[in-house]
């Protein structure tokens, strides 16, 4: 099951496909590169604490070469309650909605 979600507030739109197989769930977000560093963390420290305390699968798109591509896709997977979880705890951390 594909469900496409698609939510605008002020200048950043966001899209969020979830997809719901078994007990597992994956949750797609176009993010801005702008708010990319804040996900990934120094060192990639905040997304591997991620991946560490929840044994969520976690995986963010690899940046354009194109310079007219502004956002990239991360991909969150796991028990049917961590992906949204993981997800809140982004937007805590970003200071925004998605």
């Amino acid at each position: 099951m594909l469900l496409p979600l698609k939510e605008s507030k002020g200048k950043m739109s966001s899209f969020l496909f979830a997809v719901v197989f078994f007990n597992c769930l994956q949750v797609k977000v176009v993010v801005p590169n702008a708010t990319i560093g804040m996900i990934i963390g120094k060192g990639g420290c905040y997304i591997k604490q991620i991946k560490d305390d929840t044994g969520a699968y976690v995986q963010i798109s690899q940046k354009s070469q194109d310079a007219v591509l502004v956002e990239r896709v991360v991909t969150i997977a796991g028990l049917f309650l961590l992906p949204p979880y993981i997800l809140y705890s982004l937007c805590v951390k970003c200071g925004t909605d998605f």
